[in-house]
C-alpha cells in the first residue's frame, strides 16, 4: 500500500484518539463490537494516511448507484444502502461522514441541480410538471417545496429570473 513509512496525524477533532480510546474500554466486550471498533479504526488511520478504503470504495459506489438512479422517482436509498454489505445505519452515517451530506440530501441535491439545467435550458417551452417528472418527482407540489427549500425560490421563479 505503501512504498516508506508515512506519519499520520489525528484529525483537529480527536477522532483517533476517541477511536483507540474507545477500543480500550471495550477490550472485554462482545467481539463482534471489538471487530468493529478495530475496523473503524483501521479505516481512519488509511484515510489519514490518503489510502482508500473498503468503506469509501462502497460509498463511492452508492453514490454512482444513486446518480444513475437519481431521476428514478421508484428510487429506494434504504435498499441501496442495505446492498452494500454492511448495516443501513452505519453505511448512512459513513456516507454522511464521506459526502457531508445524508444519501437523501445527495439524491434531492442531485435532483434539484438537473431541474436547474432542465429550465435553464428549455425555460418556459416545457411544463415545469413535466421537469418535475423528469427529475424523479411525481408529486409537483412535493417537487415545488424541495426546490424552493433548495434554492430560496419556487420553481416558477427561478424560471422567470
Amino acid at each position: 500500500l505503501l512504498s516508506s513509512p508515512t506519519v499520520i496525524q489525528d484529525a483537529p477533532s480527536g477522532d483517533g484518539e476517541r477511536l483507540l480510546s474507545l477500543i480500550w474500554k471495550n477490550r472485554y466486550g462482545a467481539k463482534p463490537y471489538q471487530d468493529s471498533l478495530c475496523v473503524a479504526y483501521a479505516e481512519y488511520v488509511m484515510s489519514r494516511a490518503g489510502i482508500e478504503g473498503r468503506m469509501t470504495r462502497c460509498i463511492c459506489a452508492i453514490v454512482k448507484t444513486i446518480s444513475d438512479r437519481a431521476n428514478d422517482s421508484e428510487i429506494d436509498l434504504s435498499a441501496i444502502l442495505r446492498d452494500s454489505g454492511y448495516a443501513e445505519d452505519y453505511v448512512r452515517a459513513s456516507f454522511k461522514r464521506v459526502t457531508g451530506k445524508t444519501p437523501t440530501e445527495f439524491l434531492t441535491e442531485l435532483r434539484i441541480k438537473h431541474a436547474c439545467y432542465l429550465i435553464d435550458i428549455y425555460g418556459g417551452t416545457i411544463p415545469l410538471s413535466e421537469i418535475a417528472r423528469e427529475c424523479g418527482y411525481n408529486d409537483y407540489v412535493y417537487f415545488s417545496k424541495k426546490f424552493k427549500r433548495f434554492m430560496g425560490l419556487s420553481p416558477e421563479r427561478y424560471r422567470n429570473s
